[in-house]
């Protein structure tokens, strides 16, 4: 038990996975289910990248809830044209605000340009050593099956950032 609890601990510690905890969503296990998510959330360190074409309100609300047990300096959202809208606008800035204020974390969010709308579909949550397949955190809330399971880093993952526009940039090209 207490050698069990050292190596959590270290685990914790230096964002390793935990072999006990669960990577795969069911149905009817709807708790289990957010706790994938939030583990995976939690293990980051220093950077969280989440990438998805459909980022959205319950993907901040799920990192908002479990703010005091991120260890992460910075959040970085790559969402698609699907979500940039006025709504995603506001829900990112009041969270970007909040997450600043409470927890001195710095948010950004970006729009993935056509080209990387192209080239891109996985949904990915990656730190600076390691990377996931994702889930949308609705898939969980909803209580359906997918898997939150390690891969290697996209090679391209800066390059989409870079060659993305932040949200409020890419929605005032609209207005203009």
């Amino acid at each position: 038990f207490i050698k069990k609890s050292i190596i959590q601990e270290m685990n914790k510690m230096t964002g390793r996975e935990n072999p006990d905890s669960p990577t795969q969503t069911a149905t009817n296990t709807k708790f289990t289910n957010k706790v994938v998510i939030r583990n995976a959330y939690e293990s980051c360190r220093k950077e969280l990248i989440m990438v998805s074409r459909y980022l959205g309100y319950a993907d901040m609300k799920d990192l908002l809830i479990i703010k005091n047990h991120l260890n992460v300096e910075k959040i970085r959202l790559l969402t698609s044209k699907h979500r940039a809208d006025d709504s995603l606008k506001s829900d990112f800035k009041d969270f970007r605000d909040e997450m600043k204020q409470e927890c001195n974390i710095i948010c950004e969010i970006r729009v993935m340009s056509k080209d990387v709308e192209k080239e891109q579909h996985g949904r990915y949550l990656a730190d600076v050593e390691k990377c996931y397949n994702s889930m949308d955190s609705e898939i969980a809330h909803r209580d359906l099956t997918d898997d939150m399971s390690p891969c290697q880093i996209p090679k391209r993952l800066e390059k989409w950032w870079e060659e993305s526009k932040d949200l409020f940039e890419y929605l005032n090209e609209f207005r203009d």
